[in-house]
C-alpha cells in the first residue's frame, strides 16, 4: 500500500548546472513529517519508514556526452537514473528506507556539464514521494527455476562477469551481461525476456537461491552470485536492487557433480512500486585471470509483502 506525500515540479528554470541540485519550484501541499526547501532542492524526512521516489527530467540534445541524474541522500545513497539517449526524458526510481529522522534527499545533475531543459514541455522535471507500508501476513512467494536443462555462467579473461543466466518460472536463458545496467531489446532474434511486473506496491523482504553443479571448465575456483534487478522507468533497462543479492559460495572442477550451494537473505526491507519490473540473474566471478565456465541447475524464491 502506498500514500502520496509530495509532488514536486520544475517549471521556471531553463537549465541546471553540473553537479547542482534540481530546484523544484512548484509543490503539492506538504504534509507533516516531510519538508522541502525550494532554495536548495532538498527534501527532509522527519519520520522513519519506507519511501519510494519516482522522478523524471525532460532535456534537450547535448553535445557534451551522457546526461545523468541521480538521487542522493544524507545516508550515503546514490541512486542513478538512466537513459541511452542524449535528449528526451531521463528518469529513475529510488527505494529509500529512512532509519533516522532528519534524513535529506535531493536530485542532482551528475553530468560534467550544464543540462538544458526541454523547450517542448511545460514541466521541466517532476518528482513524486510516496510512503509504503507492507500488508499484514506472509506475503507472496515468487518462484524461479531453470527448468528442464542446466545453463551456463561464464567470466571474462579478468575473472569478471561476462555471460549470466536469467531465470523465469521454469525456464532460463544465457545472456551477455558484462556491465550494469542491463538493457533488453525485445525484437525478433533478441535475447529472451523473463521479467515480471508488479501489479501493486509491495516490500521485498527475503531472497533465497540454490545452485546445483553439473560442470566447470577449467578446474578453477569460482564464486556463484545471485542478484535481483529492477526496471523502475517502464522501459527495458534494469539496474540492481540494493541489498537484494546472495553470494552462494565457491565451486571448482574438483567438486563432485551435484554439489549444492544455498544462500538466503531474510532481513530485506525494499519498497517496490506498482508496474516496476523485476528480474533474477545468476552469474559467476573468479580471482583468477582466466575465462571460467560453470554449468548447473539454478532456482530461487522471492518474498514480497
Amino acid at each position: 500500500m502506498s500514500n502520496i506525500l509530495l509532488e514536486l515540479q520544475q517549471i521556471g528554470d531553463e537549465s541546471v548546472g553540473a553537479k547542482k541540485n534540481v530546484l523544484f519550484d512548484t509543490s503539492s501541499p506538504i504534509p507533516e513529517g516531510i519538508a522541502y526547501d525550494e532554495l536548495t532542492g532538498i527534501i527532509t524526512f522527519n519520520k522513519m519508514g519506507a519511501y519510494s521516489v519516482k522522478w523524471w527530467v525532460a532535456t534537450r540534445t547535448t553535445l557534451h556526452g551522457t546526461i545523468q541524474f541521480a538521487l542522493h541522500t544524507s545516508q550515503g545513497d546514490v541512486i542513478p537514473g538512466c537513459s541511452p539517449l542524449k535528449n528526451g526524458q531521463v528518469s529513475g526510481f529510488g527505494a529509500i528506507n529512512v532509519t533516522e529522522e532528519g534524513m535529506n534527499l535531493w536530485l542532482e545533475n551528475q553530468s560534467s556539464h550544464t543540462v538544458v531543459f526541454s523547450d517542448r514541455t511545460e514541466v521541466n522535471a517532476f518528482l513524486l514521494v510516496t510512503s509504503i507500508t507492507a500488508s499484514s501476513g506472509v506475503g507472496t512467494i515468487i518462484p524461479f527455476s531453470t527448468g528442464d536443462r542446466p545453463t551456463t555462467l561464464m567470466t571474462n579473461a579478468n575473472g569478471e562477469r561476462s555471460m549470466a543466466t536469467i531465470l523465469g518460472f521454469g525456464s532460463a536463458a544465457e545472456i551477455d551481461a558484462p556491465n550494469d545496467p542491463i538493457t533488453f531489446y525485445v525484437t525478433p532474434g533478441a535475447e529472451p525476456y523473463y521479467a515480471f511486473s508488479m501489479p501493486t506496491d509491495g516490500i521485498i523482504t527475503a531472497l533465497s537461491a540454490k545452485f546445483i553443479l553439473t560442470d566447470v571448465y577449467p578446474q578453477i575456483d569460482n564464486t556463484i552470485n545471485v542478484q535481483l534487478y529492477y526496471s523502475p522507468t517502464l522501459d527495458n533497462t534494469f539496474i540492481p536492487v540494493r541489498d537484494a543479492a546472495v553470494v552462494l559460495g565457491t565451486v571448482s572442477g574438483s567438486d563432485p557433480l551435484g554439489t549444492v550451494l544455498n544462500g538466503i537473505v531474510t532481513d530485506l526491507n525494499v519498497p517496490i512500486t506498482a508496474q516496476t519490473s523485476l528480474l533474477l540473474i545468476f552469474y559467476n566471478t573468479t580471482t583468477a585471470q582466466e575465462v571460467v565456465e560453470v554449468r548447473g541447475a539454478m532456482q530461487g524464491g522471492l518474498l514480497i509483502e
